[in-house]
């Protein structure tokens, strides 16, 4: 039985052996890799607070472009204006553009991220428009008169433009009257 005392004990550090060579290349190497995915690291962790912001827009924008789809069901389909009269067919426009404003004042009331926020500002723009050309087609449509079709072709053409500028930023949901 040993106790340790009488054991020979080797004088300064230990000379270099075999493996020490191999243990150096091994921990150079992990720490260059470590040294390495730093970049990477920070760039996921950029790309991820930078798409944070941008799909908490999109979710918070859906939710209050969404919040008006019963009000547009609640207006019902389109009616024919020689079915139901110029008058009634001008109430209908008058009411999808009171729906529609409202919907494109809380949608605009969402802080937008800057990353997005020219190409949405361009889009709420283009609905805007599309909003005006109706408002602008009410009192005709309620005379009848034909001029009223110029300002819904442009109405049409409008939304179905902020509609493909949305689609871009996966807005989806926005604008629901161009629905």
């Amino acid at each position: 039985m040993s106790t340790g005392h009488n054991d020979p004990v080797p004088p300064g550090p230990n000379p270099p052996g075999p493996g020490d060579q191999a243990r150096k290349k091994a921990a150079l190497a992990i720490a260059g890799l470590v040294i390495a995915a730093i970049p990477i690291v920070w760039a996921v962790n950029q790309w991820y607070f930078d798409n944070k912001d941008t799909n908490d827009y999109v979710e918070h924008a859906s939710k209050a472009c969404l919040e008006y789809q019963p009000m547009y069901q609640s207006l019902g389909r389109e009616p024919d204006p020689e079915q139901v009269g110029y008058p009634a067919y001008a109430a209908y426009l008058q009411r999808l553009a009171a729906v529609g404003r409202a919907e494109l004042k809380s949608w605009s009331d969402i802080p937008i991220p800057e990353k997005m926020a020219p190409d949405v500002k361009d889009a709420m723009f283009t609905a805007r428009t599309a909003l005006d050309n109706l408002e602008a087609a009410v009192p005709l449509a309620a005379q009848g008169s034909d001029r009223a079709n110029t300002f819904l072709d442009s109405y049409n053409t409008n939304r179905a433009e902020a509609l493909r500028k949305t689609a871009r930023k996966n807005l989806e949901a926005c604008p629901q009257f161009a629905r």
